[in-house]
């Protein structure tokens, strides 16, 4: 009994944490370059997931690290001219790719 207790609760408590910033969030408002800066979070949150990995190798090198530059860079500009978060991040994982599998392409 006290393990399915424990379940409920534990599922009650997760469904709070998950419904409190709903509920809170209707009654504030952000300042304006917060407001600026939340949409943009879930796409620096998926550059972040292709980045960290990237870097983290113990095989980075320069072709790596062009890639990487290179995709960030293609990404910030379609986000600037305000493309949707998948084209954005499509367009930077394919840069991405190009740019760091292009010497083994040429050579």
């Amino acid at each position: 009994m006290n393990t399915w207790l424990a379940i409920v609760l534990v599922g009650l408590g997760s469904y709070a944490l998950r419904l409190a910033p709903l509920l809170v969030a209707q009654q504030f408002t952000w300042p304006d370059p917060v407001d600026r800066g939340l949409r943009h979070a879930g796409t620096a949150a998926l550059v972040y997931l292709v980045v960290a990995p990237a870097l983290g190798e113990a095989r980075v090198g320069w072709p790596q690290a062009a890639g990487v530059a290179a995709g960030i860079l293609i990404g910030l500009a379609l986000a600037l001219r305000g493309h949707r978060a998948v084209s954005v991040v499509a367009a930077g994982l394919v840069t991405a790719w190009l740019v760091t599998s292009a010497p083994g392409l040429v050579g």
